[in-house]
């Protein structure tokens, strides 16, 4: 039985599982259902945060095992669109890359400086938003619905994904700098401190 305080974490893996269906669906063509499944996911992440916080339902788990099933959430969307050439590979491409610079920067700080738990910054998370509603955006133009307003289309489409990279350059920049300003006190630190 699982008790209350362990419902976050149940509902981040139920978003983790979501991902392969949401690949396929995309992969298949079915646009509309994979915009349904998507869309649920991404409420689960708000709900699983909100109990956490409510509650202090927090756990190591969780911390760690959130902000990863929202990456991978987004990972399968873009990987399946992409290769439905949907989402242009460059851009796929830039998206990936920031991604592991960011990463890359954090590990390397850990092992060459010490710990440091790096917070998203404002646009960051707007960058990740911008993300999201860009997938949404993408399937909701491919279902090609007939009710859709006018402004959904390929032009608008084609338009946000400058926006996207754009974003993707100005956020990952963003945390780069602050990765190089962090770094560099650490060492200045850690020299005061050999003296």
């Amino acid at each position: 039985m699982i008790s209350l305080n362990q419902l976050p974490n149940v509902i981040t893996v139920a978003r983790i599982l979501l991902v392969l269906p949401i690949v396929g669906l995309i992969l298949a063509g079915e646009f509309g259902w994979a915009l349904f499944v998507f869309f649920a996911a991404g409420m689960t992440d708000g709900v699983d945060g909100y109990l956490a916080r409510r509650f202090g339902w927090v756990s190591r788990f969780g911390a760690i095992a959130d902000p990863l099933s929202d990456k991978a959430l987004m990972l399968g969307a873009l990987c399946a669109l992409t290769w439905q050439q949907i989402i242009p590979l460059w851009l796929f491409v830039l998206l990936m890359v920031r991604d592991v610079v960011i990463v890359s920067g954090g590990v390397t700080y850990h092992y060459l400086i010490g710990p440091f738990r790096m917070k998203p910054t404002k646009l960051g998370k707007g960058n990740t938003l911008a993300q999201i509603l860009f997938v949404l955006f993408a399937m909701v133009l491919m279902t090609q619905w007939s009710w859709l307003p006018s402004w959904v289309n390929v032009d608008t489409f084609v338009m946000t994904q400058w926006v996207i990279a754009g974003l993707a350059l100005l956020s990952g920049g963003e945390y780069v700098y602050l990765w190089s300003i962090k770094a560099l006190r650490g060492r200045i630190d850690t020299e005061l401190e050999k003296r």
